[in-house]
Formats: C-alpha cells, sequence, structure tokens
C-alpha cells in the first residue's frame, strides 16, 4: 500500500506485482480482494496512526497485524475491537533490535548473517536499493526515522 501514484511506479519498478494506492477511490475493496485471492493473513505497518485500525478492519478473520514503526507519529487507533473479539484479529508490536538480540549473543549474529544473505546483492553496487536509499547504522536507525519523511530517499538499514 502507497499513498501516491509515483510510490507505486517505484516499487513496480522493482518488482512489485500487487500495489494499492490509497488515494484512489475503490482502494479498500481493493485490499480485500487481493487479501482473500491471496490468502493474506498478516498486515505489516510502519504508520500507526488510524490506518492500523482501518487495515485490521479489511482483513480476514484470524488475521494479525504487526505495527513495527509509527512514521504517523500518532498513536495506533481506529482498532476493531468487535472483529478483534468474535473474528480473532490480533495486533501485535514489533521492534528489530528486540528480535535481532532475543536468545544470546550467538543467536544475534546467526540471525544478522541469514539477513545479509538475502539482502546484501540488493544493497550492494548495481543492486536496486544503491541510489534509492540514504544508509544508516542500526544505532542512529531511530533519530533518522524521526526526522521529517519528505525526503525523496528512504532510509536503508546498514549492519556492515
Amino acid at each position: 500500500m502507497v499513498r501516491k501514484e509515483e510510490g507505486k511506479a517505484l516499487l513496480e519498478s522493482l518488482g512489485a506485482k500487487y500495489v494499492v494506492v490509497t488515494s484512489r477511490d475503490g482502494w479498500q475493496d481493493e485490499i480485500q480482494a487481493l487479501a482473500k485471492k491471496l490468502n493474506i493473513s498478516v498486515v505489516f505497518d510502519a504508520i500507526a496512526g488510524d490506518m492500523t485500525g482501518t487495515m485490521m478492519k479489511l482483513m480476514p478473520a484470524n488475521s494479525t497485524t504487526i505495527v513495527y514503526g509509527g512514521l504517523s507519529g500518532a498513536n495506533v487507533g481506529n482498532l476493531p475491537v468487535i472483529d478483534m473479539i468474535y473474528e480473532s484479529k490480533k495486533m501485535e508490536a514489533f521492534y528489530l533490535v528486540t528480535w535481532l538480540t532475543a536468545g544470546g549473543m550467538l543467536k544475534t549474529i546467526l540471525r544478522i548473517r541469514s539477513c545479509f544473505k538475502l539482502t546484501m546483492s540488493a544493497l550492494g553496487e548495481g543492486g536496486w536499493a544503491e541510489s534509492l536509499f540514504e544508509d544508516c547504522r542500526m544505532e542512529d536507525m531511530w533519530p533518522q526515522l524521526c526526522k521529517s519523511q519528505s525526503k525523496a530517499k528512504k532510509l536503508r538499514i546498514r549492519m556492515d
């Protein structure tokens, strides 16, 4: 999901097959149709605010919404309490550092190595992220995320 047509064009140029633009009429119906067609039961939310609850409403029963950011600057809201109770919809929070470091140093090293294998080809010279993202160390991630999000480049967390 993106707010603008430019975001859709960017994601499609990177190979995304399904991109929904929320400024278009009928986007909610499009989300519900895709959730059914693709059997989607998990939503990842970096924005928070009222969109979290809106997304939960659009998802099928027994789905989970995972909030991992707060780019809107607002608290999570608009939660569909009745859906959460009767349709077993859940909301969870995820913090990358907690996940990476859970289980001690050995597990942390193994997780980071696994992540490197999945992402390094895209992050290297000629990779899709080479010129589209601003590099940032994990230690500097939160202050960078709190800055204005109106910049053209997106933040890329480097762990090397």
